[in-house]
């Protein structure tokens, strides 16, 4: 009940950006002091906006330091950068209980600190901002980045032995926040909210201002669900890897699910050493209604009975940390009824896009019968399953430059593009009209970018409408990322120059739009000269990957990049400090060449990095060479395969 001071402190003049932040942050600590029965121990909580800043924030105790795009942002900011600042801010308040309050016992445990409060501030942004339907998000980016890397053998463990110091930043990863967390989810899921609220309540008063590790927080947490938790979960956190269910749905015999590790390349033969306890979720409809069995595979194999279904869809809301994969007359059931509009929840959609995406780059499945699911989404609303298939589509755009077949196919694939994207823009416009719902605008900044993408002559033309009708900083927040590539990658020069000139902008959400902007060109020689911007006084070291990144993903970027980490390592070294180096390490995995030998250059270029400067990056590199590896060899797979699948 005593009062806690709250504060935002930021640069002078951007004060008044930080209220969204501070009416965030003072409506969480109650939430949580509720949620977690446990009060904030200190008398005041300020929050510290830093011009400069490596990290996305830091969870110092009672003096929360963050990037200025992590805790400012106004009215006219996007849906997604407000989002950013409310979950970046919930998570770092999570961190005063799990963290600071209690404290893991190792470096082994850090997924008790990341992984919850992951989950945590996706909690409290769908209980402060309902509307804005935050845990489909949740799916897209924390789960979806989870199983990226968890596919890789390369990926390790939840629970991970450090051995030295040079390693930890490696492992404040998408395993130790984004699997956790999703892992969590699956928990909470598994024996609900109440329960999960009276473990965590028990945990930190046992544990405060002391430490705790995997094993207690199970046992809290199945004295509450009053069923012990540690057997069912201790692979989920000691193993590497997560399962794929193959599914097969006959009405004389029930469901029958089988599992096996999924790895991002399908192995020669299945992999089925470990066998995970599954808490699923099966929906599945019967004329025009539907109904949700929920059921825990503990074998390898098993079979679920259910009523006469006309079709069933596994793993219902995305809840289990798997993909699956169903029978072809299974998947034409689930198809049809989506495209009848009787799959009603968005996480089921998307979940279906997704897994397929995966799929079909990993070999499981033929990019043609992947491809065909996505006709059952033509009359399509929703913001969050576009994105999904905006992602699978987008991938493919890579899959083709790096087959080195784009240059026949890219006219058709921009004709399927079009006519994928077109039908849902025209449905809502090309404007942005004042007060709409936040879906909408969303959904219509995703189809209007992947159209540009597709060279959609009247897309493109829209938005360099945008740009020649307003002010830079003036342009719609939703649709600014998108102006400013497109003006770059068709312009020259003047178009370049002017986009750099907004890349100065003191805000910072918006300089990094621009900077990232600036990638797009189709010049090598601009490309050339982005690269000796990021390393002037003009741009900060937080800011500079945004660029280089994008450099890293251009078709015409790859060599530039791989000189740039040949000749100037030292000079990228001593730019990129802690985790940022580390970031620069990744955006080789991103890029975009038909070369048959890149991965050998990429090899020669990692033999003269120093021993000493290896060690920390040794775990981040091995995972980009994979990553970049497996597209390659699906591009080499079905490079040659696309046209016919698009016809």
């Amino acid at each position: 009940d005593d009062e806690v001071l709250v504060r935002i402190y930021a640069p002078e003049g951007k004060v008044k950006d930080g209220h969204f932040a501070l009416d965030v942050a003072v409506r969480t600590l109650p939430l949580y002091e509720k949620f977690f029965g446990s009060d904030y121990v200190l008398t005041k909580c300020d929050l510290l906006a830093i011009p400069d800043f490596a990290a996305g924030a830091m969870e110092n105790w009672g003096l929360i330091t963050y990037r200025e795009t992590a805790l400012l942002c106004n009215d006219e900011s996007s849906v997604a950068a407000k989002q950013r600042v409310a979950l970046v801010v919930t998570h770092e308040l999570a961190h005063q209980w799990f963290g600071n309050l209690v404290t893991m016992e190792w470096w082994m445990e850090l997924w008790l600190n990341e992984s919850f409060a992951t989950w945590t501030e996706y909690y409290a942004v769908d209980v402060l901002f309902p509307q804005w339907k935050i845990f489909a998000e949740f799916v897209i980016v924390e789960t979806a980045a989870a199983f990226r890397l968890d596919a890789l053998r390369s990926s390790h463990p939840v629970e991970v032995d450090v051995k030295n110091a040079q390693e930890i930043d490696e492992i404040f990863d998408a395993i130790s926040y984004c699997k956790g967390g999703s892992i969590v989810r699956m928990v909470v899921e598994h024996i609900g909210l109440d329960a999960f609220s009276k473990g965590l309540q028990k945990y930190l008063k046992h544990f405060e201002f002391g430490n705790a590790n995997t094993v207690d927080l199970w046992n809290f947490l199945g004295e509450a669900a009053g069923a012990p938790l540690s057997q069912l979960l201790k692979v989920w956190t000691g193993v590497q890897g997560y399962p794929l269910i193959n599914a097969s749905y006959k009405p004389e015999s029930g469901l029958s699910l089988t599992q096996t590790r999924f790895l991002a390349q399908k192995p020669e033969a299945p992999e089925n050493e470990t066998v995970w306890s599954l808490p699923i979720q099966v929906v599945h409809g019967c004329d025009g209604h539907s109904h949700v069995h929920r059921e825990t595979v503990t074998k390898q194999e098993a079979t679920i009975a259910l009523p006469k279904s006309d079709w069933v869809k596994v793993n219902h809301k995305q809840t289990c940390f798997c993909r699956v994969h169903y029978e072809s007359e299974t998947l034409t059931a689930i198809s049809k009824a989506i495209e009848k509009g009787e799959v009603k929840d968005n996480f089921d959609r998307l979940g279906l896009v997704n897994d397929y995406h995966a799929l079909a780059k990993g070999g499981y499945v033929s990019i043609t019968d992947a491809l065909s699911l996505l006709k059952s989404f033509a009359k399509e609303e929703d913001y969050i399953v576009w994105s999904a298939i905006a992602g699978f589509e987008a991938d493919i755009r890579v899959l083709l430059h790096r087959s080195g077949v784009a240059s026949g196919v890219t006219n058709s694939y921009n004709t399927f593009c079009q006519s994928l994207y077109g039908p849902a823009l025209q449905r809502i416009g090309y404007t942005f009209p004042k007060g709409e719902d936040v879906n909408v605008a969303q959904l219509r900044a995703v189809l209007l970018s992947r159209l540009c993408a597709a060279d959609d002559a009247q897309a493109t033309e829209a938005v360099k409408t945008f740009w020649a009708s307003s002010a830079p900083e003036a342009i719609h927040a939703e649709i600014m990322m998108t102006t400013f590539a497109v003006i770059v990658k068709t312009g020259g020069r003047a178009e370049f120059e002017a986009v750099k000139k907004v890349s100065q902008s003191q805000d910072a959400t918006i300089r990094s739009r621009a900077l990232r902007a600036l990638g797009s060109t189709q010049d090598p020689a601009l490309l050339k000269e982005v690269i000796e911007y990021v390393f002037s006084e003009n741009v900060r070291a937080q800011d500079a990957i945004y660029p280089l990144g994008a450099v890293a993903s251009n078709k015409n970027g790859s060599e530039i990049y791989l000189n740039l980490l040949s000749t100037r390592w030292e000079d990228v070294w001593k730019r990129f400090p802690g985790m940022l180096i580390g970031h620069v390490v990744k955006g080789v995995s991103n890029f975009v060449t038909p070369d048959a030998d890149i991965v050998s250059k990429i090899e020669a270029w990692w033999a003269t990095v120093p021993a000493n400067q290896k060690s920390s990056l040794e775990r981040t590199f091995k995972q980009v060479l994979e990553e970049l590896g497996n597209g390659l060899a699906w591009a080499k797979r079905d490079g040659d395969k696309i046209l016919a699948a698009i016809s």
